[in-house]
């Protein structure tokens, strides 16, 4: 866990295949593999990502690849633990937010 393991290799952790930021390597890995939408990953040599913080949202898309910071939610919308996109939960009607986060 934590390690990927392209072919060929002769130990279970090697160094120089530690996972990197925005990805999660469990077991078995040979490549490292992108965090989902609604979760991120700071830290290297991790085999599980985190869940995206209220305030902010973890777009995969938008990160090209596994998101490293989470974003902060944008004015109209808000933003709950999980959140995929700058979207995904705008201000119902006779309500707004005018703060980012």
């Amino acid at each position: 866990q934590g390690y990927y393991c392209p072919e060929g290799q002769n130990v279970s952790t090697p160094k120089s295949f530690n996972c990197p930021v925005g990805h999660f390597c469990p077991s078995n890995s040979s490549l490292p593999l992108d965090c989902s939408s609604g979760t991120y990953q700071d830290e290297t040599g991790q085999w599980e990502c985190k869940t995206c913080p209220p305030g902010k949202y973890c777009d995969s898309i938008e990160a090209s690849g596994g998101v490293v910071v989470p974003s902060n939610c944008p004015p109209g919308s808000y933003c709950l633990a999980g959140t995929a996109t700058a979207r995904q939960h705008l201000c119902p009607d006779g309500t707004f937010s005018n703060e980012t986060n």
